[in-house]
Parts: C-alpha cells; structure tokens; sequence
C-alpha cells in the first residue's frame, strides 16, 4: 500500500486531482473537503492514499489527513458502501460529522451522501455504532478538527460558550453536534441566541 505521495497539484477536477511527483502525473481520486484544503501547484505537497486493487484497474483515493483515511477504510468496512460512496461522504462531511450521524442514528443525514439510500444508512449505523470511539470523536471536535461546524466554532466564541453552557446543563458533545449539524444558517448570534437554537434541534 502507498501510504502518501508528496508532490505539487497541477490539476484539480470535480472528482479527482492530477499530482506531479518526479515528473509522473498521479491521478488520485478525491472528495471536494480535502481539495478545498490542499493548494495549486505548491511543492512537497502531502497527500494521503488507500489503493484499491480491481481486476480491470488499480485507483488510488487521496484525502488531506490521515485521519480521514481511517475514515474511509472504515466506511469500506460496511456492506455496500464502496470506495466511490465512501470518498463522497468524506467530500460531504469530516469524519467527525459522519460520526455523530451514526451514533445518533441520524438516517436523514446519511442519506444526504450521494449512493447512499435508506438501506445503505442503516447499514451503517448498524455496522458502525459499536466500532467508533466516541470519546475519540469528542476530543476531535474540541480540538478544532477541519470541519465545517468546528470551523464554524472556531469562528464564534458565542457558539463556544453556547456548547460549554449546554454542557454545563448536562446535554451532551454528542447531541450538541448532532443538533448543530442540523442548522443551515450558521450565520453569527449571541449566546442565548445560539443556545435557544440549538435546543430547538436536539431530540
């Protein structure tokens, strides 16, 4: 397995990005979160691999992080979650998101990856419940992973304070994000503001 190649991204398409290394032009097939992270035609530029190995050809996928990676190959560990399904939901969500939606159930947000149905999210859920580190998941988020809600946190200390007074009132990391990821309008508010909203989406 390839672990990494570093080089400098020539080109970037919807689905996939050309990487010059030594003069050979990798095509590596990548989900639009972990583009949106890696620069245009920069030196010593990392990229993480998983290589799949078909009868008909040998794809490489390409992720940020590696902490995405593990992701996928956990994701690939489901019945009927393929390579092409599992790099689209990392394109739509961090790790830490598909997380929470697993461990809270939340079908309707699964089913919001394309090649994910109904049948497909229970799946998941079925297959992964038991196998995430909640408590993994948490510290991720609290560090800041690179991801649309934590940035988001990141950005708002009215948002911060929100989360920690709800922690304070017993609501738990896992609902408070699970409930966030439910929000569309990130747009910036108070803290009693953010507090009232999110108290709306927790079930």
């Amino acid at each position: 397995m390839i672990a990494y190649i570093t080089g400098s991204i020539v080109k970037k398409d919807p689905d996939h990005i050309i990487l010059d290394h030594n003069g050979m032009g990798y095509l590596i097939y990548m989900g639009e979160r972990s583009m949106n992270y890696l620069p245009m035609n920069e030196k010593n530029t990392r990229i993480y691999t998983y290589m799949n190995v078909k009868e008909d050809a040998i794809d490489l996928y390409g992720f940020h992080d590696e902490s995405d990676r593990e992701f996928f190959q956990l994701l690939l560990s489901v019945t009927g979650v393929g390579p092409k399904s599992a790099l689209a939901a990392l394109g739509m969500y961090s790790a830490s998101e598909i997380g929470y939606a697993i461990i809270g159930e939340d079908e309707k947000a699964l089913k919001k990856i394309p090649g994910i149905g109904q049948k497909a999210a229970k799946q998941m859920i079925l297959d992964l419940k038991s196998k995430i580190d909640t408590g993994a998941l948490v510290e991720n988020s609290l560090k800041g992973e690179e991801s649309s809600l934590n940035q988001v946190g990141n950005e708002s200390p009215d948002l911060t304070d929100a989360m920690l007074a709800m922690n304070s009132l017993g609501y738990s990391n896992a609902d408070l994000m699970r409930a966030l990821s439910r929000i569309e309008d990130k747009s910036d508010r108070s803290t009693q503001e953010w507090m009232t909203l999110i108290l709306k989406n927790i079930d």
